[in-house]
């Protein structure tokens, strides 16, 4: 028999001294179910409060109080992915093209009615889907979405040179565009871009081009570029006058606002030679020789015109 002051300190107690079980004992097998059952309570309970107590720990009120909800870390990632712009706060058009809000379901979540999402009203919202059974899932940022940030020529470059050959393609540029435009009508072609701003005609935009390009996707800083390579003391002719050739039976293509003599100089060696005159004929045939025209306007005769020589041509004479 169990004592009486046994018996009043409860069953536990006395299985123990009694153990192993014997006939007098015929509570043991309840006791194995009440220990499990405290087991799974204490277990329940003390997910419970490590939920509870991430809550009260968030000071910008992110809390993980329903099960199946992301913990508060990735709460704050998902929000930051929403926050395309960086404000801090999730607009209804960032939650639109990021989380698919309707007005009617922004406005649920925005119980302040201030026109946003902060992260505390962000975080309810993901309780709510929690509690609900449904997934919350990472929010989709759409290109053109993000804010990029002002890059200069060589960071421009960096970020969208992919084949590495220190040159922007068509296709890198389409990629810029795209991240700093985004896909509105608006937005600049490619193709018209580049060959707006490819001088040489190389097909591609190099350093010296890409500063006009940081000035396109930077408008309000002007160029995103250093003052120590600043284009600054180059002539236009250094800019714009590289010649582009277009094959053998055409002359060479000279887009930029250059002089005359410049346009004719086509090798660039500060003469215009006869071999300089017969590429920019090319196929068309001048109705007189052009070694009779070069012969007339070279004073020095040393057989090329220097750009004296063409200036001095082109003055009318003094009456």
């Amino acid at each position: 028999m169990v004592p009486r002051s046994e018996e009043r300190r409860g069953f536990p107690l006395g299985a123990l001294q009694r153990w192993p079980p014997t006939a007098d004992t015929p509570c043991m097998k309840l006791s194995a179910f009440t220990l499990a059952l405290a087991a799974s309570c204490l277990a329940a309970v003390s997910a419970g409060a490590t939920l509870t107590q991430d809550g009260e720990r968030a000071k910008d009120g992110v809390v993980q109080r329903e099960v199946g909800a992301p913990p508060p870390e990735t709460q704050r990632q998902y929000f930051s992915m929403a926050d395309a712009n960086g404000s801090k706060w999730i607009s209804f058009a960032e939650a639109r093209a990021t989380m698919r809000f309707d007005a009617a379901r922004f406005r649920v979540f925005d119980t302040d009615n201030d026109g946003r999402l902060t992260i505390k009203e962000f975080s309810e919202f993901v309780n709510v889907e929690a509690a609900a059974g449904r997934v919350v899932r990472k929010p989709n940022v759409p290109a053109g979405l993000v804010k990029q940030p002002a890059r200069n020529a060589d960071q421009i470059r960096s970020a969208y040179d992919i084949d590495l050959d220190g040159a922007i393609s068509s296709l890198e540029l389409e990629r810029l565009l795209v991240d700093y435009q985004g896909n509105s009508r608006d937005r600049l072609d490619a193709a018209t871009t580049l060959d707006r701003h490819d001088s040489d005609g190389s097909g591609v935009l190099e350093r010296d081009e890409l500063d006009r390009i940081a000035t396109l996707i930077n408008p309000r800083t002007g160029l995103a570029v250093s003052e120590e390579r600043r284009p600054t003391g180059r002539s236009i002719i250094d800019i714009f006058g590289r010649p582009i050739e277009r094959g053998e039976n055409l002359p060479p293509r000279i887009k930029g606002p250059v002089p005359t003599f410049h346009r004719l100089d086509v090798d660039r060696d500060g003469f215009v030679s006869l071999d300089d005159l017969e590429r920019l004929e090319g196929t068309t045939f001048a109705p007189v020789r052009l070694s009779s025209v070069l012969a007339t306007l070279d004073r020095d005769g040393d057989g090329r015109m220097s750009e004296a020589e063409f200036v001095q041509a082109m003055t009318p004479p003094a009456r």
